[in-house]
């Protein structure tokens, strides 16, 4: 389930697209978000983010990807960004990933300011 998608100009002047997708997973406990960060003629740059809802514990993967230095900062904003918004549902009592996921997209539309300050941010950093 898309939780987000929004568009974003690099230093290069094209256009990148961001999309953060939810993804039920077969463990009841878990949750699974997918940060992905698309270019036209180019891979997708895609890192996830894993909660275990029962231990609070978060696992991330993709950021072992070689990318530009425009690409890393949005990424690691981002995802900074999705995490502290996730431990704030898990905090607040949602528990189990149905919750947790519907906490999130009840927050879809106040995530894009944050997210888009970060595009900003990383663009003006370079």
């Amino acid at each position: 389930m898309q939780l987000l998608q929004f568009e974003t100009a690099g230093p290069d002047n094209e256009p990148y697209l961001v999309e953060i997708d939810m993804v039920e997973t077969s463990d009841e406990r878990a949750v699974d978000i997918r940060y992905a960060i698309v270019r036209e003629g180019h891979l997708p740059v895609i890192a996830s983010v894993y909660f275990d809802t029962r231990e609070g514990v978060i696992h991330l993967s993709g950021l072992e990807i070689a990318v530009t230095g425009y690409m890393a900062c949005l990424i690691a904003c981002g995802l900074g960004h999705i995490m502290q918004e996730l431990l704030q549902c898990w905090r607040a009592g949602k528990r189990s990933p149905k919750q947790l996921l519907a906490c999130l997209r009840d927050k879809g539309v106040d995530l894009t300011p944050g997210l888009v300050n970060c595009s900003v941010s990383c663009l003006a950093a370079l």
